[in-house]
């Protein structure tokens, strides 16, 4: 059965947003998915300790799981540029301010490690379709695995509060079965999520791949060329 696209509760909210499945939120924060699915449902306050357990991993202060549905979603706290003084506050700016956290490694499956909590490994400048956008990152890919698509060294800008929907291409965290080893990130297009399962698309070699959806930890969008671009 899909989870629901349309959020129930201000966690709900920014879960959605964050590209977290349920079972996925659970397992980070420690907590049972029977205590969480209450919490996502209930249109009440979270206790001080579920809000606790939840806003590091949503990467929001405590204060934003008490917001209203619908109140605008800061950027996570690992995006932030306010510790930067080369970046300008202008929105037109063309100053080098989005963070690139990672890179798409070739092969098979195209796995590579994206590590936002290390900080970035290099800046990239604003695109005039995201000028004045909040919550963007971007990788770049190595390899050519999503080919004809993205090719060898060019850059994906990434929206990270935009929740990722079947046919959009994503950067997908799976986490591994063993204990303590870091999740591996996918660069691919969602084909199918369920409660119990979820679906990747690679073009090059064609193949369709399936992770049990405990596994999967964050979907994060690609923002398309155009919008990029800015001409849509």
């Amino acid at each position: 059965m899909p989870e629901s696209d349309s959020p129930r509760s201000r966690v709900d909210e920014i879960r959605l947003a964050r590209g977290f499945t349920n079972a996925a939120l659970a397992r980070l924060a420690g907590m049972e998915s029977s205590t969480l699915h209450k919490v996502i449902t209930d249109k009440r306050r979270p206790s001080p300790r579920v809000a606790e357990r939840l806003a590091p991993v949503l990467e929001v202060p405590v204060k934003e799981l008490y917001a209203r549905v619908g109140d605008p979603i800061p950027p996570p706290v690992s995006l932030s540029t306010a510790d930067r003084p080369d970046v300008q506050s202008d929105p037109s700016s063309s100053s080098a301010d989005v963070p690139v956290f990672g890179t798409a490694q070739a092969g098979s499956a195209g796995s590579f490690h994206l590590n936002m909590l290390g900080g970035p490994i290099d800046w990239a400048r604003r695109p005039p379709g995201l000028a004045g956008v909040e919550g963007v990152f971007a990788i770049r890919v190595e390899g050519d695995s999503m080919a004809p698509w993205r090719q060898p060294g060019e850059l994906v800008f990434i929206h990270h509060n935009r929740p990722a929907v079947p046919g959009c291409h994503v950067i997908a965290e799976i986490w591994s079965p063993e204990p303590g080893q870091p999740p591996r990130a996918f660069l691919k297009r969602l084909l199918r999520r369920t409660a119990t399962r979820v679906e990747l698309e690679q073009y090059n070699p064609p193949a369709i791949i399936e992770f049990e959806a405990e596994r999967v930890g964050r979907l994060h969008r690609v923002i398309e060329w155009p919008e990029v671009l800015g001409l849509s």
